[in-house]
């Protein structure tokens, strides 16, 4: 099931239960899924155009890899909507990055256009 998000003025709590993210690596360039434990990666849309992923607990959001850019190419996330429970995907757009640091990741645009302007 694919999401409908209307473009937030201010940061809203997307899902509790982020599911996995789909990235072309930057070091090597191939396709990698990351798969997150069951509710414990939360998926905050930030006013800023953004998504932030955090753990609930602590420990890194990608506990192998350093902090610093990790890909320029963001293709998939999948994640359980904190309103109605159900599982969605969103489809990224060409030039989404992926920035890890510490237990937190951030998904931006490096153009400065909105990130979700199709989150659909």
């Amino acid at each position: 099931m694919t999401a409908t998000m209307a473009n937030p003025s201010r940061s809203i709590l997307l899902s509790r239960a982020a599911e996995d993210i789909t990235f072309l690596a930057l070091r090597d360039g191939k396709k990698r899924t990351h798969r997150f434990p069951a509710d414990a990666v939360r998926i905050r849309l930030a006013g800023d155009m953004t998504v932030h992923l955090s753990r609930t607990d602590g420990v890194a959001v990608f506990p192998q890899e350093p902090s610093g850019l990790l890909s320029k190419e963001v293709v998939q996330l999948r994640y359980r909507h904190e309103e109605d429970g159900e599982d969605y995907f969103h489809d990224f757009d060409p030039g989404v990055s992926l920035i890890v640091t510490g237990k937190r990741a951030h998904l931006y645009r490096p153009d400065g256009k909105p990130l979700w302007g199709r989150f659909d």
